[in-house]
């Protein structure tokens, strides 16, 4: 214990020994000319580096004296941080398709709700959507026969072609219309009296419905 105290100590002392000889040469040194500098400048320049050099003594002799403080100065000096990286689960490349059995891009799937995890290409999407159009389907499901989510059609909006999109919207306008209307008759058990202008009722809400859609 003792050793490795002396041992600090002696090497402690060394680099000193050398600092302050090169200190005192330094006291020659000014900057390009060595000699001849005056007596004066030489004096003044020795008493300055004496009384730096007796503070930096001190202060070594105070941290030789407490080994901790000495070991957590260099604990401090040598510690790096140490960064984690945590391995985030990657989106796989290929996803399978589960109407055409097939593997595609991840880019080129498609879901036709924000509530439903099925995904499709989008090839086979734009194909059922517009059967089920032809259909006059107003309300299209997800096309897993276990799930009750509904495509929403302006998730389809930029896919499908834009007259059977027009299409669509005009069988939402007219199923929700139709569901508005039978409500009505229902409650008032009688048949609603201005069933002649349903027609013109309907274009009515047809283009709310449109102006709507374009939002």
């Amino acid at each position: 214990m003792n050793d490795g105290s002396s041992s600090s100590s002696s090497n402690t002392k060394m680099d000193l020994d050398v600092l302050v000889d090169e200190s005192y040469f330094s006291a020659l040194f000014d900057y390009d000319e060595v000699f001849p500098i005056s007596d004066v400048n030489y004096a003044s320049e020795l008493h300055l580096q004496e009384a730096l050099f007796s503070s930096l003594i001190a202060s070594a002799a105070k941290i030789n004296n407490h080994p901790q403080i000495q070991r957590s100065f260099t604990t401090v000096i040598k510690q790096e941080p140490v960064v984690k990286i945590e391995n985030e689960p990657l989106e796989p490349s290929r996803r399978l398709c589960m109407i055409r059995m097939d593997e595609k891009p991840s880019s080129d799937m498609f879901r036709g709700s924000v509530t439903c995890t099925h995904a499709y290409c989008t090839q086979c999407t734009i194909r059922y959507v517009a059967n089920k159009i032809k259909e006059n389907s107003a309300k299209i499901k997800c096309p897993d026969v276990d799930c009750t989510r509904s495509i929403e059609p302006y998730m389809c909006r930029d896919l499908i072609p834009k007259d059977v999109f027009e299409r669509w919207k005009k069988i939402l306008c007219e199923s929700l219309i139709s569901s508005w209307d039978k409500k009505r008759t229902k409650e008032r058990g009688l048949l609603c009296p201005a069933l002649e202008n349903f027609h013109s009722l309907l274009d009515f809400h047809l283009s709310l419905m449109h102006m709507t859609l374009r939002l």
